[in-house]
């Protein structure tokens, strides 16, 4: 049904034969929708102006849609969808730490010169095959939202940034390639099995100054990290919408209650992320979402209960042509004359 009221990809006469073979005598039950004269919504009884239309078209759950539209229009959550139906390249950072870099970098200039964002290039998966290289530890997967959120806020005088590092790893990665050996990263993990892949790489790469570690309360945070800091990027788990492209049937097996445990979540990182911030120290909460109870309503709450920290920029990403990020962030900044310490 889906090539022959969608997509129009596959040859019409085998996909009958195939399903004669399989539903046999019932065959003849649901050849009727494959001669169709009108559109199978119609056959159906479904409006296409509906949220019920737009859900089995891009098999999206309903809840989902609604949410969506809540927060930006029908008019953008069509496009968004739209897009995210639609394959979309990963994109990679070409790690430095890597001793071979310089030298894959030129070997495979064919492949590595669609750069999108300084620094960060979309590969296609068709032209990673055969490239063992090109999948080892040069390149690391990122969106490229990332880098351009810690261009635009890290002050490159900062010699310390510390992360709670709840979602993937390319915010620490990013953060210890760009560091060069001279930036100190603190990486706080929530779940340190999660975070074996980063800890390997940190490994292999010999890379300095990165402190890996598990906390999940301020006091097994302080622990790890020896003094407040400067700069503090929040970024723990939320309903990551981002994986929709990557993992089509993921937001079809969430369910909309387990976002009350990932607010909670927010909620308490956020909070213990926010004593391990010095005067006049920023504080970044980011998450990959769109649903507004993960995004401004934590941040609003927290501002509520800290008064001593301040809103300077929050950004809703949404997905295009080279991304599908969902991501937002807040940047807090906590005014010392409000201090007490």
């Amino acid at each position: 049904l889906a090539n022959k009221h969608f997509y129009h990809k596959l040859d019409d006469a085998k996909v009958e034969e195939y399903l004669k073979e399989v539903f046999t005598e019932k065959y003849q039950q649901i050849a009727v929708l494959f001669t169709l004269e009108k559109s199978l919504y119609d056959y159906l009884g479904i409006d296409e102006r509906t949220f019920d239309y737009l859900s089995i078209k891009f098999n999206l759950p309903k809840w989902l849609l609604k949410s969506f539209t809540k927060e930006i229009g029908l008019s953008k959550t069509y496009r968004i969808i739209h897009s995210l139906s639609r394959p979309i390249n990963p994109t990679y950072r070409l790690n430095p730490y890597d001793k071979n870099a310089e030298e894959i970098l030129k070997r495979y200039q064919d492949v590595l010169n669609n750069v999108i964002y300084p620094d960060v290039i979309s590969i296609s998966k068709k032209e990673l095959l055969g490239r063992k290289e090109l999948k080892g530890e040069c390149l690391f997967k990122i969106d490229y939202h990332i880098k351009e959120l810690i261009d635009e806020n890290q002050n490159e005088l900062i010699n310390e940034v510390s992360v709670y590092s709840g979602e993937d790893d390319s915010l620490p990665l990013e953060l210890m390639a760009r560091g060069k050996h001279k930036l100190g990263v603190n990486v706080v993990c929530p779940s340190f099995d999660e975070r074996s892949k980063l800890v390997r790489s940190i490994r292999l790469q010999k890379a300095k100054n990165i402190n890996v570690f598990k906390a999940n309360d301020v006091t097994s945070m302080l622990t790890g990290i020896s003094r407040k800091q400067e700069l503090f990027y929040c970024y723990p788990k939320s309903s990551s919408y981002s994986y929709i492209n990557a993992y089509p049937d993921y937001i079809v097996r969430f369910r909309n209650t387990q976002i009350d445990s990932f607010v909670k979540e927010q909620q308490i990182a956020l909070e213990n992320c926010s004593q391990l911030v010095c005067d006049d120290g920023e504080l970044i909460y980011m998450v990959n979402t769109l649903n507004h109870r993960e995004t401004s309503d934590i941040v609003s709450s927290f501002l509520k209960k800290h008064p001593e920290y301040k809103l300077v920029k929050e950004k809703q990403i949404l997905p295009e042509k080279d991304s599908a990020s969902f991501l937002y962030y807040g940047v807090l900044k906590l005014e010392a004359h409000t201090n007490g310490d």
